[in-house]
Parts: C-alpha cells; structure tokens; sequence
C-alpha cells in the first residue's frame, strides 16, 4: 500500500508530525474514502496536497484531481499547491462565474460547453500531476461529464464537505456519484460535523455506504434513541469511547491543545490596502 511507502524527505522537513500522520493516513481508506477534519489554522489544506503528492511519487497518480471547495478558497489552493506541490499545475475551473456565459447563450448550449470545459481540463498535458479547482457551483457540470464521458478519478477531493452534510441536499446527491467513481476521496472539513450524528452519518454513508447502511441502526449503537408520536429522534451520546474507536478508520481529528507547541507563533500584519475610488456616505444614510 503507499501508506507502507518510505516518507520522502520533503515530508520530513516540511510538515509536522500530526500533518505527516494525516497525509499518510488519508492513503488507504476502507472503502472510498476518509474524512479529515482538523480545526481551522492546522493546516488540513497541506495535508491533502501532501498525500496527494505521495500518491504521485509512488506512482498512484493517472488522471488529473478534481478538487472541489467553495468559491472563495480556490486561491487558496492554488497557492497552497504552490508552496507543497511546486512541480504540479492548478487549473482554477471558472464555469460557474457569471461572466462565463455568452450574452444571448440559451442554458442546454450553456450547460454543454461548461461539461465540455471540464473534459478539456482532463484532457490537458499529462506531463505534470494536475489539479482541477472548483467551486461547489461546478458540481453538476463535473457530475455530467463524468456521467456523459464515463470518467473515472483517482482521487477526488472534497474541501470544505460541510456543504453536502444533508443527505436531500442536491449537492451530496452529486458528490455521491463522483465519490463512487473515484478509487479514493480525501474529504476535508474545518467544521465539527460530528456534533450532528445525522449530518456526520451522511458524510460516512458516501464514503463506505455498506458499513452504514442505516441512520437508526447505527444511531442506536452510540446515542439515546427515543419512541415518540412524531416518529423517533437521537438525543444524546451513550458511548463516547465506543464511538470514537467505530469512527477511527474514516475520521481523523487532533485536539489543538496537544499540538499547540509544534505551531509557529502567530503573527498579525499590517497591510495597506489601496482604494481606486472614494466613496462618500453621507450621515443620513448610515443611519437607515
């Protein structure tokens, strides 16, 4: 298995020992994949990138990564891919901008060159290790290509996976096929999604859907079950060690007081921002 593969020495030197355990540990999940939640500030961007580039270097890597977060954290990635993945290329896919549609286009043409725009992307030069970079708006176009084109991912990545907890919502209803087409799928979140049994269940079904075939079934091994007129509802949590050791093969976590002292001490900056237009608000319409 490539968690069995020597670190590389880039590994050793740049990260920390916590992120070097869960860049390993993202490797060989049970099913399709793990769901990575360290806390915001501890780095769960680096770890992806870094188990990602030891799959590459152990020769797991053919086919380009989509790499699915919020329209914000694109630029995030791109840069953080820079710093632990120089040699690789991000591709920032924009489908989902407004701009992006042609003045007059009608939406079957529209909808079609966006799914046509990701096959290019796949199609890209394969001499470098590439990412794709998308928004969650970009999910339906990557959900039909790889329906239309029968693509197959390595490994697909998930950021911020918060957004599909919600087992109607339509996006988790298309992670769900992209995750059953990849071999693997790192899922990262900065948000405590196991304080919600039903949201964090959802996540664990898409990863491995024939050990959690049943909320109720596997609700009632860990929390207080009720019997009520308006059906039944999970309450509180019975068996803390139990669950945390059922949980361990898919979910990895770090309590920050424990790796507090590997982290750099923080520093705030100070950054002049320029401004290309004043704007005058007059008194009155501050307030209301």
């Amino acid at each position: 298995t490539v968690s069995d593969v020597a670190t590389p020495a880039w590994a050793l030197t740049g990260l920390r020992p916590y992120q070097l355990e869960a860049a390993r540990w993202l490797q060989d999940p049970p099913n399709r994949g793990r769901l990575l939640a360290l806390r915001p500030g501890l780095g769960k961007t680096a770890c992806a990138i870094a188990g990602l580039r030891i799959r590459h270097d152990a020769g797991q890597l053919d086919s380009a990564i989509p790499v699915i977060t919020t329209a914000i954290a694109r630029g995030d990635w791109k840069r953080e891919v820079s710093r632990w993945w120089p040699e690789a290329r991000v591709h920032v896919m924009r489908v989902d901008e407004p701009e992006y549609r042609k003045k007059g286009e009608n939406l079957p043409v529209f909808r079609a060159r966006r799914r046509t725009a990701w096959m290019n992307a796949f199609r890209s030069d394969g001499s470098k290790p590439t990412l794709l970079v998308a928004s969650y708006e970009a999910v339906r176009d990557l959900h039909d290509a790889a329906i239309e084109h029968n693509l197959l991912f390595d490994t697909l990545v998930t950021d911020e996976v918060h957004v599909a907890k919600k087992e109607r919502n339509l996006t988790s209803i298309l992670l769900r096929t992209l995750v059953g087409k990849s071999r693997r799928t790192f899922m990262l979140t900065g948000t405590p999604v196991h304080n919600r049994p039903a949201d964090l269940f959802n996540l664990l079904q898409m990863m491995d859907p024939i050990a959690f075939p049943s909320f109720m079934k596997w609700a009632s091994q860990f929390f207080m079950v009720r019997n009520h007129k308006f059906g039944r509802s999970v309450d509180e949590l019975l068996d803390k060690p139990g669950l945390n050791a059922f949980l361990a093969p898919y979910f990895f976590d770090v309590d920050p007081e424990e790796v507090m002292g590997t982290l750099p001490p923080r520093q705030r900056y100070l950054r002049r921002i320029p401004v290309k237009q004043a704007v005058r608000i007059s008194p009155a319409k501050l307030n209301g």
